[in-house]
């Protein structure tokens, strides 16, 4: 298997790509994971081409289910159909598939093939890519978990057509991202496109050149530093502060999807980039309030903040306690392992709160 080249196909036509994958390959037996969703609207797209002994897991959505209890039911199954060193997971679906899929993947048998066909947009250009793989740990995302590639990424857009608006913006806060940290030209072009699509959602095709300038930016970032020892995790812009809230808002009436999240955690940390790096304060300002134009406004009371604080103490960046982030420098260039304190994070909060009034 492979660890640390992220392959991906860019593609129009899942199932020719698909077909041809499998047919280069001598798997003993093959498996599916889907949930509910991908199972009604994406199946079909593949199913022509599978083997006819393909052993379907099904699951159910959503990063609840999220967990070692329903890994447990992916191993049963590859256990009761003899799975075996030389058999292959196709994990079909969104981030929560694709994570959780090739954690039992790479779990399995101390190892077994796996590919990812990632069916939301936030999967094709981020959680499908990279090899980061795992299970959410009580209430803290992604703290269980190991790093292995999958044989390789199919992302189409024929999946595009599936998602709502939200869905579809859902995603758009990673590709968001990933300009931030990569390319500013890049992300004027974003914001133009999320501006005509806010017009006209359905104009997905708006999307297709932008998807493939992600995937490579996250590619070329995951090629130079796999195991996350300093530039990758320059990833994580926005997260420190992102995961932090999707974990806060999970427990409200309005929880809030991980790319909403991410693009307020976005606007805290370009804060920061100023405050720590120097950041023209001008961009932050005009940046986040362009984010703001996409994403719904939300406010924390400052009761909370100290909760919002603990969350982030559990980031997997963080070095003896430490609270550790990426920041920007400039737009277009990310520094990794910043130190943050509890009183800068206060105020980024408030800078937060103020612009969402």
């Amino acid at each position: 298997m492979n660890h640390n080249s992220p392959k991906y196909k860019v593609t129009k036509n899942v199932a020719k790509d698909l077909a041809e994958f499998l047919a280069q390959s001598s798997y003993s037996s093959v498996f599916l994971l889907v949930d509910e969703n991908t199972f009604q609207y994406c199946y079909q797209l593949i199913e022509n081409v599978l083997p006819k002994q393909c052993h379907l897991i099904r699951i159910q959505s959503g990063e609840s289910e999220k967990t070692l209890e329903t890994v447990h039911k992916i191993w049963d199954v590859l256990f009761a159909h003899h799975a075996d060193r030389k058999s292959l997971l196709i994990n079909l679906g969104g981030g929560v598939i694709s994570d959780m899929g090739g954690f039992a993947a790479a779990t399995f048998k101390r190892g077994i093939s796996f590919i990812n066909i990632p069916t939301t947009l936030l999967a094709q250009v981020d959680a499908a890519l990279g090899g980061k793989t795992g299970v959410n740990y009580g209430k803290l995302k992604n703290q269980i978990g190991v790093m292995q590639s999958p044989e390789i990424v199919l992302v189409s857009s024929e999946f595009l057509a599936t998602l709502d608006t939200r869905q579809i913006f859902n995603g758009f806060a990673e590709m968001l991202k990933h300009a931030f940290i990569a390319d500013a030209t890049h992300l004027d072009e974003l914001f133009e496109i999320a501006e005509k699509m806010d017009k006209n959602p359905k104009q997905t095709e708006l999307l297709q050149s932008a998807i493939e300038k992600s995937i490579q930016i996250k590619s070329h970032v995951v090629e130079q530093d796999f195991n996350e020892t300093s530039l990758r995790k320059n990833l994580n812009f926005g997260h420190t502060f992102g995961h932090a809230f999707e974990s806060f808002f999970k427990e409200t009436d309005n929880p809030l999807l991980h790319g909403e999240a991410v693009a307020q955690g976005i606007i805290c940390e370009l804060f920061l980039s100023n405050k720590i790096l120097g950041l023209n304060f001008g961009l932050v300002t005009e940046y986040s309030r362009k984010i703001l134009e996409i994403y719904v406004k939300i406010s924390i009371d400052e009761s909370d903040f100290e909760m919002l604080t603990e969350y982030m103490k559990h980031d997997k960046k963080n070095v003896s306690n430490v609270i550790k982030t990426s920041l920007l420098s400039h737009i277009g260039h990310a520094v990794p392992n910043c130190n943050v304190s509890e009183l800068e994070i206060r105020e980024a909060l408030l800078f937060l709160n103020k612009l969402s009034k």
